[in-house]
């Protein structure tokens, strides 16, 4: 397939720059699960080691748009949380726009502004 090479060079890249663990845990049916799991540590020297959410399953060699587009899912929901906010600060601006606009038409407003020969 034509992303073949990519998912190749992209795998490559995160198993150099991360340290691979396998992590094995019990269920409450006492069914032993082993994940994998890649660990990264931050740029700065304050930041800690976080887990590498693949864009690629290991397993099916399929992508997995939400982590290849957002990194992850927890991304994804900060990522529409500053959306929300954004789309809320923009409606509440263009309101408080038009109520200037209608307090400015009306004629009483307009009076004082004459008499204070500010219009």
């Amino acid at each position: 397939m034509v992303f073949d090479k990519l998912k190749e060079t992209l795998m490559n890249r995160i198993q150099q720059n991360s340290i691979k663990s396998e992590l094995t845990y019990t269920d409450k049916e006492g069914i032993e699960h082993t994940e994998t799991v890649y660990l990264k540590h931050g740029k700065s020297k304050f930041d800690t080691w976080h887990s590498v959410e693949l864009p690629i399953d290991e397993e099916t060699k399929k992508w997995n748009i939400a982590n290849a587009l957002f990194g992850g899912k927890r991304n994804l929901i900060k990522l529409l949380f500053y959306l929300a906010i954004v789309a809320l600060f923009f409606l509440s601006s263009k309101e408080i726009a038009s109520q200037y606009t209608a307090l400015s038409n009306l004629d009483c407003v307009k009076v004082c502004l004459k008499n204070l020969n500010l219009g």
